[in-house]
């Protein structure tokens, strides 16, 4: 439920969104559903403020999107 949630906040359309807010809502009430905007909020500041400042990717990361990258051309990006 809280996966649908963070899916609808950042990709789904006002029926996904509405409709993963209820689910949260009548799970968790009105708190945990403020709560866990301010959860998904709170890391999307973080990754906008990572990459708006250049922050480099650590070697796990790379080796465990290596082929995600490749499909998208991302590596021609990369200036490390």
């Amino acid at each position: 439920m809280l996966l649908d949630f963070v899916d609808a906040v950042l990709t789904g359309d006002d029926w996904q969104r509405r409709e993963a807010r209820t689910a949260v809502l009548d799970t968790l009430g009105p708190t945990g559903l403020v709560d866990a905007a301010g959860v998904v909020a709170n890391f999307e500041m973080m990754n906008r403020i990572a990459d708006a400042t250049g922050m480099p990717v650590g070697k796990g990361t790379l080796r465990r999107t290596a082929d995600w990258r490749a499909r998208l051309g991302l590596d021609r990006f990369n200036h490390l």
